[in-house]
């Protein structure tokens, strides 16, 4: 007779017991290595709005060698429709390679049992890089940002009129009305903020570099407005050639032809598209006004 050999029994997944709450949290997991990676805030939203199951987003690429930056690994979004209006390319750095006491847990959506997923290992950060493909997009982005939820709309005297006509006693008050209040100049209203940042690229795709004087005759629009416009998508440059003149932000910047004047020209120049009275919307005290603490140095 032969006997059979009696083979040990497999050992049980750890588990640890939470009383608070009568569940059981599984250990399995503990010992795989997870990358925390912290991604922008903008493919954050767009990943997030994924219904589906199984979606490629894309491939990450990890090099032999670092690049002049230091960068070894890139991430390089896939054609998938969900990517349409993401920038493409972007690099992973290593933030923190000795990550401890994090961990990642997971629950089952039907049994709803918790389990620890992993134990991070690495925390990275993702950066997009900067492709005239990125800066396309985040003009955009910013110009859509920019849209006023509402809008105001100025009444001429033909709207003062009809509405004065329908009150009794009321009819004649549109006249005296007209006399005692302040005359608008056009060229000193504030035109809306999209219209006024569309405006400015088309400045900065004219001429890379700007006085602010320049601007002001260039948009016709208030120093004070135009200031705060400005400090969101254009930075002044401290020294070298082009010394207190403005360019755009690198996100926002245009290729423009090498033989192209740099510096746009100020005073009564015809191709700025300003009135002659522009300049005096302007003038040298907004220059002053101006401080170069309101903007980031090139």
């Amino acid at each position: 007779m032969s006997s059979k050999s009696k083979q040990p029994s497999k050992p049980a997944p750890p588990t640890v017991s939470m009383d608070d709450d009568g569940e059981d949290l599984r250990l399995d997991d503990i010992n795989t290595k997870v990358w925390l990676v912290k991604i922008p805030k903008f493919l954050a939203e767009k990943w997030g709005d994924i219904d589906e199951e199984n979606v490629d987003l894309g491939k990450v690429r990890i090099y032999d060698r670092p690049d002049a930056q230091g960068n070894s690994i890139s991430i390089l979004l896939s054609d998938a429709p969900i990517n349409d209006d993401l920038p493409r390319e972007y690099t992973l750095k290593l933030v923190n390679n000795q990550v401890k006491n994090m961990y990642v847990f997971s629950e089952d959506a039907q049994t709803h049992q918790t389990a620890m997923a992993g134990t991070v290992h690495h925390e990275c950060a993702v950066t997009p890089v900067y492709t005239e493909e990125y800066r396309r997009i985040m003009r955009t982005r910013n110009l859509e940002a920019g849209k006023p939820s509402r809008t105001v709309k100025v009444l001429g005297d033909g709207y003062k009129k009809a509405l004065l006509s329908t009150t009794p006693g009321m009819r004649d008050v549109a006249a005296p009305y007209r006399k005692k209040g302040a005359h608008l100049d056009a060229k000193t209203t504030r035109m809306p903020k999209q219209e006024l940042m569309n405006l400015l690229f088309q400045a900065f795709e004219k001429y890379p570099y700007w006085s602010f004087k320049g601007l002001v005759e260039f948009t016709q629009q208030p120093a004070a407005f135009l200031k705060e416009t400005l400090y969101e998508v254009a930075v002044l440059n401290k020294k070298g050639q082009f010394n207190a003149m403005y360019q755009l932000k690198p996100e926002f910047s245009f290729k423009h032809d090498d033989g192209a004047d740099p510096a746009a020209p100020t005073e009564g120049a015809d191709d700025t598209g300003a009135a002659g009275d522009g300049a005096e919307a302007g003038g040298d005290d907004d220059d002053k006004d101006m401080s170069e603490d309101d903007f980031e140095e090139v």
